[in-house]
């Protein structure tokens, strides 16, 4: 026994059961709660195992009691013990490292069964909210692109199997008393961006593919875009107006995010990117000799015409020119018929746009949006006077 240093080999015992149980314990909350709740293997795992090698070690030693060479090779496997624990078992409770390892866990779940653990998902957005707005925020919407590209890689993809991921991502940008920072919110573009181009994709194909997660991917879009107008830089709002774009397609709900972002942008008087919307929306509107079809994409270009057309002089200049553009592309195809001897001149028939415009103030008052459909009201009155 003179050879063989127990004491050694038992503070190296103690290394291996206290250093990872006390990094744990000082760990963030929500660090613990997924170590705790998700990832119970993999917390065994690391530091678990090498605390069941050291004591198995300990008792073999005292056991056969080793000396010379034999006492030199169990010193060394305890000490080979310590530096596994220092170089694997001690980085289990960065939370870089735990998203790392929740979110290989899911991607899994959802390769091999399709679906996410709502449990594993809780854990991952709270990480995600708890998480300083920028790099360390951007793990857990990392984590969540992986994610999305495994269920959009799936042959059953349908178009409606992303409204966890899109409520998770929603929460981790909005959700936490610290909003996201201008990186946090393009992170979440560019987690979108592949979902609206899968639905482009597979609808030129199928007829009855869902649009589900595209509506959703719109919604937070417009959400974003919103909120974003209180960064300093247009670039965020730019980025989210971007992806809006459809792709060149009509989309209704495109439309209506294109017209709730412009209309922020013009109530923080940040004209730039309210022009970007209106742009799109234009581009849809007038893309043939006639007027667009879809009479929501339609409402939405009023409605944001309307708010440019308030916000200032040079504002109802500008949309009076797309006005007039709108205008000379509804004229009747003949000429008024002459009016008959004896009988009162007919009444003109309602202008296409006019009827628009009515049914325009119809729907955003029905929708409880009083002050677009106001606004509507009064610049065609101003308009046609």
């Amino acid at each position: 026994m003179e050879n063989l240093p127990i004491e050694a080999m038992i503070t190296i015992l103690l290394f291996l059961i206290g250093a990872p149980a006390l990094l744990i314990q000082n760990s963030e909350s929500d660090v613990r709660y997924a170590l705790s709740h998700n990832l119970l293997r993999y917390t065994f795992v690391t530091t678990g195992l090498p605390v069941l090698g050291g004591v198995l070690i300990l008792v073999y030693a005292l056991i056969v009691q080793p000396t010379g060479r034999t006492a030199i090779f169990v010193v060394l496997g305890m000490v080979l013990l310590s530096l596994i624990v220092a170089i694997i078992g001690l980085p289990v409770s960065r939370k870089r490292e735990v998203v790392k390892r929740l979110r290989g866990k899911m991607v899994g779940e959802v390769r091999r069964a399709g679906r996410v653990d709502d449990e594993d998902m809780k854990a991952l957005v709270l990480m995600g909210m708890e998480s300083r707005p920028g790099d360390e925020r951007w793990w857990a919407i990392h984590a969540l692109g992986y994610i999305t590209t495994a269920f959009l890689h799936r042959s059953d993809y349908n178009g409606c199997r992303l409204d966890k991921v899109m409520e998770a991502l929603r929460k981790i940008i909005f959700g936490s008393e610290r909003i996201g920072s201008p990186e946090n919110f393009l992170s979440v573009v560019e987690v979108l961006r592949p979902v609206i181009l899968k639905y482009y994709q597979m609808s030129k194909n199928d007829a009855w593919f869902s649009d589900a997660d595209l509506s959703n991917a719109y919604r937070l879009l417009s959400d974003m875009g919103q909120r974003a107008v209180e960064f300093p830089v247009d670039g965020v709002i730019s980025a989210c107006i971007d992806a809006l774009d459809g792709l060149g397609a009509t989309n209704s709900s495109a439309s209506q995010g294109l017209c709730e972002i412009g209309i922020a942008a013009v109530a923080q008087n940040r004209i730039g990117p309210a022009r970007e919307a209106l742009h799109i929306l234009d581009a849809i509107v007038t893309m043939n000799d006639e007027l667009c079809e879809d009479e929501e994409i339609i409402f939405d270009y009023l409605a944001l015409l309307a708010a440019i057309w308030h916000h200032s002089l040079a504002g109802t200049r500008e949309a009076k020119r797309y006005l007039d553009d709108l205008y000379r592309r509804d004229q009747p195809d003949e000429e008024d018929p002459p009016p008959v001897e004896g009988e009162p001149p007919a009444p003109k028939p309602e202008r296409l746009l006019g009827r628009l415009v009515r049914q325009a103030v119809q729907h955003h008052t029905t929708v409880g949006r009083f002050r677009i459909a106001s606004d509507i009201y009064a610049m065609w009155e101003e308009y046609q006077a």
